[in-house]
């Protein structure tokens, strides 16, 4: 079944047609005709936790899952706007990127991928690129803009056209190099594809109908995610002392989910946020975890949400292998529920 735009994608649209109508590529929009920009919303997965092996391999393909950020690219007379699902311009973070869409892709574009930090090794590091160039910098990593979809070709909406015709647009698009490229698609045994990425350490990969549409705004059952590693909010309600590197800020941090002690996050850090956290902690006396549960001394803080993936949760009620993907400073702590194996 096709999508249904809603009336303020459709109002959207038309307003960027509106408002670029007439302008030079060699003229860019005034400032104040950017004033009115809305992103659009994309479309996202539904969890799947079945048997990949009884998906048809002719109506599915799958695609790898970076540990990344989802980026939606819009360009439109020579200008380029990159921004997050919840709407945050990350242009002039990965301006690589951003440079490479204006000098390479045409006008009148919108697509739908991920930015990702791929190691020597060819497995994907997460890097925030919320911190800016200065914490980027410090991975020494090049940022990768991985395209699994196209929305708009041309300055007309594609999103109706099913998932393989899709495709077959965005590699005509696509100068297929870095830092801008077509994501890889899988299209055997879909089983064997996820095994190889939980081995490598990916986070999983994502299942797609091959005549899907594109839903703006819609979390479809037409996509699949299967992950290896889980993503929730949890409790930091204290911090271990650092050694070696980190002895100037701390170890790790203690969470809880609001009733018991699920483990230590010492990992995912920069040093930019091990510094940027210290500040933010502010120290009390009131100790939550007893230190012989947590294994360790520690000091004890006013709770702060954060957000971290893991492998799974133990009968324990731990997470296993949890790593920080970053804090909510404000966030009431009310809304993070508890944690069952």
């Amino acid at each position: 079944m096709a999508p249904e735009l809603t009336d303020a994608d459709e109002e959207r649209f038309a307003a960027l047609r509106e408002r670029l109508d007439g302008v030079e590529r060699s003229e860019p929009p005034e400032p104040d005709a950017m004033t009115d920009f809305e992103p659009l919303d994309p479309m996202l997965a539904e969890p799947f936790d079945g048997d990949l092996s009884a998906l048809d391999a002719d109506e599915w393909l799958a695609e790898r899952k970076f540990d990344g950020t989802r980026i939606l690219l819009e360009k439109f007379d020579g200008d380029v706007r990159l921004y997050t699902r919840r709407h945050v311009e990350r242009a002039d973070a990965v301006p690589r990127v951003t440079d490479a869409a204006r000098e390479t892709l045409p006008d009148g574009l919108v697509l739908d991928g991920e930015v990702a930090f791929v190691d020597p090794d060819g497995g994907s590091v997460f890097v925030p690129i919320h911190g800016g160039e200065e914490t980027i910098e410090q991975y020494d990593l090049t940022p990768v803009y991985y395209v699994f979809d196209v929305l708009v070709v041309d300055t007309e909406w594609v999103v109706r056209q099913p998932l393989s015709d899709r495709r077959a647009r965005l590699e005509d698009l696509l100068p297929d190099r870095d830092p801008i490229v077509p994501i890889a698609q899988h299209t055997g045994d879909l089983q064997a594809f996820y095994d190889d990425q939980v081995e490598r350490d990916e986070e999983g990969v994502i299942v797609k109908r091959r005549d899907s549409p594109y839903h703006p705004n819609t979390r479809s059952s037409h996509w699949r995610k299967v992950k290896a590693f889980e993503e929730r909010d949890a409790i930091a309600v204290g911090y271990t002392p650092g050694e070696g590197a980190r002895s100037s800020t701390f170890g790790a941090l203690v969470l809880t989910d609001g009733e018991a002690y699920v483990g230590r996050v010492g990992s995912g850090f920069t040093e930019a946020e091990l510094s940027a956290l210290l500040e933010e902690f502010r120290e009390t006396d009131d100790r939550p975890v007893p230190p012989s549960e947590v294994g360790m001394p520690y000091t004890p803080i006013e709770p702060l949400v954060v957000t971290v993936k893991y492998q799974e949760v133990t009968d324990n009620r731990d997470l296993r292998a949890p790593v920080f993907l970053g804090a909510k400073p404000g966030a009431p702590t009310d809304d993070v529920g508890p944690i069952e194996p």
